[in-house]
């Protein structure tokens, strides 16, 4: 059920809490839904499907070649041909690698502050880890510096946030960046000068993704 021998989790009762608290999250879904398990090359993934059966798709991705062949397994496994997607951080990367190395599958993207794209600031994320160990409070001062200026979330979500910085070990590393030559295929209408969360963002999404094309 966990993987914590794999470095997933620091520890198995870390793992237990956060899938319990998802599940949870998942229990209070404002929408009916559907919960579906997709076997692809790199295991299982879980999917939860909302709204009409007959709408076109709209993959939401959350936050290398490897990802873009597992991303058509889970398109395949749900049936999905051509398909939107919004992605957040480092799902806007996956979103954006998977129609740069699959294109014309995917009709538009929306991309909240995707990885990849521009340089990638570490000194604030460097000033935000000795907070870490001042506890609960710390953590919500390091997560301010490191996303920016946001609204006031969901409390719920919030405290979920911190219980999966507390119990999860990230990995490192880099995010390959996308070359100029690559991005040159796709166009793109931007919101500068947002913070990492962006408040009444679904509104402007919707709008994106059904506007008359150009």
């Amino acid at each position: 059920m966990s993987d914590v021998r794999g470095g997933i989790y620091r520890s198995e009762a870390g793992a237990l809490a956060v899938l319990r608290r998802y599940e949870e999250l998942l229990a209070a879904w404002p929408v009916p839904a559907e919960h579906t398990r997709v076997p692809t090359r790199e295991g299982e993934t879980f999917v939860v499907t909302c709204g009409p059966a007959g709408a076109p798709p709209l993959v939401l991705l959350h936050g290398s070649g490897a990802y873009a062949a597992w991303f058509d397994d889970v398109l395949d496994g749900l049936g999905v041909g051509r398909f939107s997607a919004v992605g957040v951080s480092l799902g806007g990367w996956l979103a954006l690698d998977h129609a740069i190395r699959r294109p014309g599958r995917a009709e538009r993207l929306a991309l909240l502050c995707p990885s990849g794209v521009g340089r990638q600031r570490v000194l604030p994320l460097l000033a935000a880890l000795p907070l870490l160990a001042l506890g609960e409070r710390g953590r919500r001062r390091a997560m301010r510096m490191a996303v920016g200026p946001a609204p006031d979330a969901d409390p719920a979500i919030g405290a979920y946030t911190l219980l999966i910085h507390r119990s999860f070990r990230p990995r490192g590393g880099r995010v390959p960046f996308f070359a100029d030559e690559a991005l040159r295929g796709l166009t793109a209408r931007l919101l500068p000068e947002a913070g990492y969360v962006l408040p009444g963002q679904t509104t402007e999404i919707m709008e994106f993704l059904e506007a008359r094309r150009g």
